[in-house]
């Protein structure tokens, strides 16, 4: 017998909210199992800001859409929000993720770009303000190594790779810190602090010695990086002070609000500068398939 009231809830918890833990429940206990504990997956995780099983899950339940067409009718109240369940498809890509782990092996392109914009889009959408920090944050540190993918392969293929990353965040302090030096300045500045670093720490040795390997230079790397974020500022896009807007409030609600200066006493603020980025970060997208075409 169907509670009303209880699939009433349910399903403005998923439309509203993007929660489907209230139907997985219902489900549970219908003829929609399967189906409840995919929603659930899929679900939590852009809740818990794991883009890989979201993904992967997205793309398994697009791969059922012709099977869910012919059982969710089957299932009154779930007939009525088809599309809401079916919006979770557009997260999908093929073969996104190691099946035995969820970790993410895809070589980084424009549509996983576009993936993981919509996705921060989406957690936006649903009021998941901190979550869509996180995100839009990392989204831009994914969009700066496809840029520089574009010259070395290297940097798609290790796009989520610790490393690389605080290789590239490295060299966007430097260029943050140095913004009224020019290009060759700056390259020398990161070449010397890296070499001197190099021979301390062996992290930072066996992966300058990779980069060697796959015939990259430091330099090159950096003149790539200031020449995008110089692009960008022509069409009136400052990657550097987006990227310092979003850690300015993304550490403090990180640590709870454990911290001495919080610059935004008004709640408000908070979305309005999360609509103001996502607007940013959107014209970031549309530039580059643009450039693309």
């Amino acid at each position: 017998m169907i509670n009303l009231a209880e699939w009433i809830y349910a399903v403005k918890d998923l439309k509203k909210y993007g929660r489907s833990d209230s139907i997985k429940e219902l489900l549970d206990n219908s003829r929609g199992k399967k189906l409840g504990s995919l929603l659930d997956n899929i679900s939590k995780s852009i809740y818990y800001n794991l883009c890989g099983i979201t993904i992967s899950k997205a793309y398994e339940l697009n791969s059922q859409k012709e099977k869910l067409n012919k059982i969710l009718p089957q299932i009154k109240p779930m007939e009525y929000i088809k599309n809401d369940i079916f919006e979770f498809t557009k997260f999908g890509i093929k073969d996104f993720v190691n099946k035995s782990d969820n970790s993410i092996k895809a070589k980084l392109n424009i549509e996983i770009l576009e993936k993981l914009f919509e996705l921060a889009k989406y957690q936006k959408e649903k009021q998941l303000i901190p979550q869509f920090f996180q995100s839009i944050r990392e989204w831009l540190i994914d969009m700066l190594i496809y840029e520089v993918g574009k010259d070395n392969e290297y940097f798609l293929n290790t796009w989520v790779d610790e490393n690389t990353r605080k290789f590239i965040e490295y060299i966007l302090y430097n260029i943050s810190i140095n913004k009224d030096k020019s290009k060759t300045e700056i390259i020398e500045i990161i070449e010397n602090i890296l070499n001197n670093d190099e021979k301390e720490n062996k992290e930072i040795e066996e992966y300058l010695k990779e980069l060697k390997e796959n015939n990259i230079e430091i330099k090159d790397v950096v003149s790539k990086l200031k020449n995008t974020i110089d692009n960008f500022k022509e069409e009136k896009i400052d990657i550097i002070k987006l990227l310092n807007d979003i850690r300015n409030i993304r550490n403090p609600i990180s640590h709870a609000g454990r911290k001495k200066s919080v610059s935004y006493k008004k709640l408000d603020k908070i979305e309005n500068l999360a609509n103001n980025i996502l607007k940013e970060c959107e014209k970031i997208l549309s530039y580059i398939k643009t450039v693309e075409k």
